[in-house]
């Protein structure tokens, strides 16, 4: 027996609809869930057999609970809510392609959370994009310890997103000076990077959500020991520049 929730439903090119939501499995958990309909009202075997996907993200316990989502611009659906159970409870993103696969390019297995340090408990509703790439997301936030919560606050984050690997190397170099290759590299592959800085250069590497990531530098060449499959941030400066920002995908 199940209970099944649809929260925000989209169209694509081709006037198919994309249906996004909860579901309840009797005696399990929520998890997010994605339909697909074709634009003569039937559904889509081909996107799944009966039309729709599970995403079971974290097993029968945690839980994963949809609260909203959105289609981005290259048709990849972006599934919004929250994912835990007991005291821990994250802000949860999970991104899938058209085809209802999980987006790696995203985050590993196309899911991403969030907590607030100590807050422990939180959940998300509001959902915004705006114009240059970045995620908002709303909800509360509080603190949990053996069942027992503390008050609610008001949350709010703010996450960068790259939708695919699109920096120019050629225009970032001429605009800064500065530039390395190449950009689609395998795990612990060496990066090279130059630069007509007359100063000691600093390198940092950050996810697309702005966590900062380990570098290892090896005098004109650079990696990021160990990172997963995705796509990173480089920020590359000097004393008193503005830093260089570059996109590099390890797959």
């Amino acid at each position: 027996m199940n209970y099944d929730e649809g929260r925000r439903i989209f169209a694509n090119a081709q006037n198919d609809y994309y249906i996004i939501g909860a579901t309840w499995k009797f005696n399990l958990d929520y998890d997010y869930t994605l339909m697909k309909i074709k634009n003569n009202g039937s559904l889509d075997t081909n996107f799944d057999t009966d039309g729709w996907k599970l995403y079971n993200l974290g097993g029968n316990s945690p839980e994963e609970y949809l609260l909203n989502g959105a289609m981005l611009s290259n048709g990849n659906l972006l599934l919004t809510g929250n994912q835990g159970s007991g005291d821990t409870v994250y802000f949860s993103m999970l991104m899938v392609k058209p085809d209802g696969t999980p987006d790696n390019n995203f985050a590993p297995n196309g899911l991403y959370k969030h907590i607030f340090g100590v807050n422990n408990n939180n959940s998300s509703a509001a959902l915004s994009l705006s114009d240059d790439g970045k995620v908002y997301l709303g909800g509360y936030t509080r603190t949990c310890a053996n069942g027992t919560c503390g008050p609610l606050y008001a949350g709010i984050s703010r996450y960068v997103v790259g939708e695919e690997v699109a920096t120019s190397i050629t225009e970032t170099a001429e605009k800064n000076s500065c530039f390395i290759y190449p950009s689609l590299i395998t795990s612990n592959q060496w990066i090279n990077f130059r630069t007509h800085l007359n100063t000691p250069v600093t390198i940092e590497a950050f996810t697309l959500f702005g966590q900062r990531i380990a570098v290892e530098i090896n005098g004109s060449t650079f990696r990021l020991p160990n990172a997963p499959v995705g796509i990173y941030v480089i920020e590359m400066s000097g004393p008193d520049k503005a830093p260089s920002r570059f996109k590099i995908q390890v797959q």
